[in-house]
């Protein structure tokens, strides 16, 4: 954990743990159904296979995640 990276007032959680899932049925959708479609305000409507999205440019990105459970 980078502590310059903290905003003015915010303190790092080094072991900050995760909630748990939102409760409710999770389909099941195998990678072999799944489908990503891009469409409505675009030039071309997409879709995308799970093959196809995960071959696009992929990017690793930190980001600050803040805790409003104190």
């Amino acid at each position: 954990m980078n502590k310059n990276r903290l905003p003015p007032g915010q303190r790092g959680v080094p072991n900050m743990i995760s909630m748990p899932p939102i409760k409710g049925a999770h389909p099941h959708l195998s990678k072999a159904a799944w489908r990503l479609r891009i469409y409505g305000d675009v030039a071309k409507e997409i879709i995308l296979n799970w093959n196809e999205f995960n071959n696009l440019p992929q990017k690793d990105f930190i980001i600050d995640f803040h805790c409003v459970t104190h």
